[in-house]
């Protein structure tokens, strides 16, 4: 704790007249840093410049050798409590001059000084505290407006891309307000004039002022925002939701098309099962058993893939696959399409008119999955009219989604040869398209007359 006359100095009682009446057996003593320190012998000069002086026990005025009746006594010395910072008050003093100084006291008495600044400049460097927080909260601020528009702002909003450069262009005001602030400080540090103060402390309030009608605009906007994107996020729902009763429309749509196709090839080819017969020519138009291949197909059941059986085996009784060409031949599929070897498209054109060269939907059938020999419509979203016969197992995944209508149930040993004619080296294609001579509706008793080594049976739709 702290002994003798310790006052803080808007509590200083009236100087003594005296250094006696003050200090007669009184201790001066002060705690900075935890170290006691006495006042020594100092000039006017050095009270002015603020200097630290040795402020340990100390007597003034009595007798004995203990204590000091010197002049300097009567200089009063108080400390900050908890700092190093110390506040020094020179006192009326009776001796008209110090031993080292010439100065006289009353000339410096009743100043007083902190840390070497002068009382007068306390308040600007309140001001430059205040603008210092300022600067930093504006630039906090201006990091939050970056990182809010960043992150929240699509380039496409006009509004909010407007809303933007307006709150930039005010933080570049602030900002330049605050340089102005801050030369203006450094004039008033220059000047002791309070006016420059007084104005410095006002344009610090204008600054804040400015702020807090920035950091509104911040929120109203951030408001805004929030509310779109719940708006938004609404929007999707929305859609989601029409989406699903989209895709259950679709798909009722489909089931009621597939019961047509179904009802429709029962009524005109049977129940099934159904067959078509190709007749592939290798050399021109000789169809010697040499120069042809053949080989039978079984369509899929009507109930697993109505649309895509009942398209084909119409185009089949139109004709318009005699003509045609298989031109593809890649690892694992041969393709054909409706064009002649020689590039005619007349019969590309005629399914267009009839409107047989695509599905109205993809139809797919998981009971029905792409193999070895089956036969398949190229093409995911629409598919038709080209076709492909898969050449090894295995494949199902390739050409998952892609209707699978047939299989070859006679002939895969001219399937198999067909598939060995291959291009040039690495080529996917044939040298020249192979020629399709016709493909033909056919019955199960037409299969029956020994023109395939291998005589059909009823097995192949269970194998399948």
């Amino acid at each position: 704790g702290m002994k003798g006359n310790y006052y803080p100095l808007s509590t200083q009682p009236k100087p003594p007249e005296k250094c006696t009446s003050l200090a007669t057996n009184t201790t001066i003593s002060a705690p900075v840093g935890g170290e006691r320190r006495r006042p020594m012998r100092s000039s006017a000069a050095d009270l002015r410049r603020g200097s630290h002086l040795d402020l340990s026990q100390h007597r003034c005025g009595g007798d004995g050798p203990d204590y000091d009746n010197s002049a300097d006594c009567c200089s009063e010395v108080t400390a900050l409590e908890g700092g190093t910072r110390q506040e020094y008050t020179c006192i009326e003093s009776a001796s008209a001059a110090f031993d080292d100084d010439t100065t006289s006291t009353s000339s410096w008495s009743n100043t007083t000084y902190i840390d070497d600044v002068p009382v007068t400049s306390q308040r600007k460097q309140n001001a430059t505290k205040q603008l210092s927080t300022t600067i930093y909260i504006l630039f906090t601020m201006l990091l939050l407006v970056i990182c809010f528009f960043g992150n929240g702002m699509q380039p496409s909003s006009v509004t909010a891309a407007t809303k933007l450069a307006k709150t930039e262009e005010a933080l570049r005001e602030l900002a330049e307000s605050q340089e102005r602030l801050l030369l203006q400080l450094a004039k008033d540090k220059r000047s002791p004039t309070p006016s420059g103060t007084d104005d410095l402390l006002d344009s610090v309030k204008a600054l804040q002022k400015q702020l807090e009608v920035t950091s509104s605009a911040l929120e109203s906007e951030r408001k805004r925002r929030d509310a779109a994107e719940q708006k938004a996020s609404q929007t999707t729902e929305d859609v989601t939701a029409v989406s699903q009763e989209v895709s259950m429309a679709e798909a009722q749509m489909q089931q009621d098309q597939g019961l047509l196709f179904a009802n429709l090839a029962r009524e005109k080819y049977g129940d099934g099962p159904h067959y078509a017969e190709f007749h592939i020519g290798l050399e021109g138009d000789d169809r010697s058993e040499e120069n042809s291949l053949r080989f039978a197909i079984e369509f899929a059941p009507l109930e697993v893939m109505p649309t895509a059986v009942f398209m084909m085996m119409q185009q089949i009784e139109q004709g318009l696959w005699n003509d045609t060409s298989f031109y593809m031949n890649g690892p694992h599929v041969m393709m054909a399409q409706p064009y002649s070897k020689e590039g005619n498209a007349e019969n590309l054109q005629k399914m267009e008119e009839l409107g047989l060269a695509r599905l109205p939907f993809k139809e797919y059938s998981e009971r029905y999955p792409h193999k070895k020999y089956t036969l398949g419509l190229a093409g995911r979203l629409l598919p038709g009219p080209n076709f492909f016969l898969t050449k090894e197992e295995g494949d199902s995944e390739t050409h998952y989604g892609q209707p699978c209508f047939a299989r070859v149930v006679l002939g895969e040993d001219d399937v198999d040869r067909l598939g060995h004619l291959l291009g040039g080296s690495d080529s996917l294609y044939f040298l020249e398209p192979i020629r399709i001579q016709s493909v033909q509706l056919v019955s199960w008793e037409e299969l029956q007359d020994g023109r395939y080594p291998r005589q059909p049976t009823n097995s192949h739709r269970s194998e399948h």
